[in-house]
């Protein structure tokens, strides 16, 4: 199997959503596309954000089933962005809109086992 790139990422997801494309068009117009691909991942958190939204939950399972796939299958870079701009996205508007909780029940392993470090990690000890 052919490893996904940062070079063919963007690519690789509107081909697989393509109802995604329109929120990677508007961030593209507004930014640029040259904003690196964790800024990059914005589009698909918000894309994310709508699906779940609209309670389209086999979708949603799709949604997760693809990042949990570039976790293992997208090299470097492509798994940073994935981590650091998709899922930290998510769990930052989750925080804002309590009703986004749920995406948590979609995650795979890959996915499910960063958000719980990453919540580990970024806890406030009790003082």
């Amino acid at each position: 199997m052919k490893e996904i790139s940062e070079k063919n990422c963007i690519k690789y997801l509107i081909n697989k959503f393509p109802e995604f494309e329109p929120f990677w068009k508007e961030h593209v117009n507004y930014w640029g596309k040259d904003q690196g691909l964790i800024i990059n991942m914005i589009p698909l958190g918000n894309y994310t954000i709508t699906v779940l939204k609209s309670n389209n939950l086999p979708k949603l399972q799709e949604i997760f089933d693809t990042t949990e796939f570039l976790l293992s299958f997208g090299d470097e870079s492509v798994q940073n962005a994935i981590t650091t701009g998709f899922l930290e996205y998510l769990l930052n508007m989750s925080d804002k809109e309590p009703e986004l909780k749920n995406f948590k029940k979609f995650l795979g392993t890959k996915s499910s086992e960063y958000i719980r470090d990453w919540i580990k990690f970024t806890e406030t000890p009790d003082e």
